[in-house]
């Protein structure tokens, strides 16, 4: 199994990894260090291209605590640390840039729309939801 480019998490043209998700989670993390990507697990599953597509038409979809785990194999976080997931879960920690594929290697195919009706940007999102917390009393 070879990883050959990133699509869009909801391509219906690739398969969900059930019984290769280790082997997808090995791949994708050497290949996220190799090119040194990063990025949350909201872009995981909310871009155009955030879902790692394989030679074997099966893509890697995973919750964005599972990519948040992912991130922390990746960074090289302490992976024993109970919390480490939520580093890289939603969003990016601050002052952290988050490093997208190249577009070359991105397979941009037909997508129906997403079920959630999202359409807000990590950063975006962030400000929506930082804007809402600052109003709590």
């Amino acid at each position: 199994m070879k990883l050959i480019g990133w699509t869009n998490w909801h391509d219906p043209h690739y398969a969900e990894c059930v019984e290769n998700e280790e082997l997808a989670i090995e791949l994708t993390i050497a290949h996220m260090k190799e090119m040194g990507l990063k990025f949350s697990g909201h872009f995981h599953q909310n871009s155009r291209f955030g879902a790692p597509a394989f030679d074997n038409n099966e893509k890697l979809c995973l919750s964005q605590r599972s990519w948040g785990h992912l991130m922390s194999d990746v960074m090289d976080f302490d992976v024993f640390d109970f919390f480490s997931y939520v580093i890289w879960a939603w969003f990016p920690p601050p002052g952290e840039e988050q490093i997208f594929p190249d577009e070359s290697i991105c397979i941009f195919n037909e997508i129906p729309p997403v079920p959630d009706g999202s359409t807000l940007s990590p950063e975006e999102l962030a400000e929506m939801i930082l804007r809402n917390w600052k109003g709590r009393k």
